[in-house]
């Protein structure tokens, strides 16, 4: 039952991570044209106006959720079901969370803009590795199944503190995806707009031939009259 429970909770629970997910892609797509730009003053403001409509859209959400009651978790749990009660309870303890994970989201999102892409996963291994697996398995035999499900907040907020670190303190303000020796340089790729650069064909030639011959012919023949 516990099993059906946390199924059933776990797919409540990703209409509040996607949004979050799809604002720190779009975070990310943002920033990277400013550091490309050179705003760093824009990339800032797009941190942290980020931020804020992540926990307001994710919040959101969460709210209406949890003002739906058990209504969410009937469109996976029959109401008879007796996993229904556990499902509520995992519901209750681990939702509210999940609006901060957007914090991660969108820090991430911006320190991904200039290819620092190893401290974010770095961040989520010790989150999970590191604080909520040990936790949980620590207090499993004082708290039975609910160490399980208070790991999952303490792992967000740990990832959401270490990812406000990193933004705040690290080095991905340096980091370059890309390093020219030299200036760039090079053809223009073709983007199908100009016209098609050809060989002249062969009946063209001859075409051409012709004509200059008949105009060297009559200006011969002018030459003889006159």
């Amino acid at each position: 039952m516990t099993a059906a429970a946390y199924t059933a909770a776990s797919q409540v629970w990703t209409y509040v991570q996607l949004p979050g997910m799809a604002l720190g892609a779009a975070i990310s797509s943002m920033a990277s044209q400013n550091v490309g730009a050179g705003r760093w003053d824009r990339v800032g403001k797009i941190a942290v106006s980020g931020v804020l409509l992540s926990l307001a859209i994710t919040g959101g959400i969460s709210a209406l959720i949890y003002l739906a009651g058990d209504m969410t978790l009937h469109l996976f749990l029959p109401s008879s079901s007796q996993a229904m009660p556990i499902a509520h309870h995992i519901n209750q303890t681990v939702l509210w969370s999940l609006t901060l994970f957007s914090i991660t989201f969108a820090l991430s999102g911006v320190v991904r803009s200039t290819g620092a892409v190893f401290a974010p996963l770095v961040i989520l291994i010790v989150s999970m590795w590191l604080i909520r697996v040990p936790f949980a398995m620590l207090l499993i035999p004082y708290w039975g199944a609910d160490a399980i499900w208070w790991s999952f907040p303490l792992g967000t907020i740990a990832s959401g503190v270490l990812t406000a670190l990193y933004y705040r303190f690290g080095n991905w303000r340096s980091i370059r995806m890309l390093k020219f020796e030299s200036e760039p340089g090079g053809q223009a790729p073709a983007t199908g707009l100009a016209t098609p650069a050809m060989d002249i064909p062969f009946e063209d030639e001859v075409a051409e031939e012709l004509v200059e011959a008949e105009h060297l012919s009559a200006r011969m023949a002018d030459l003889r009259v006159g």
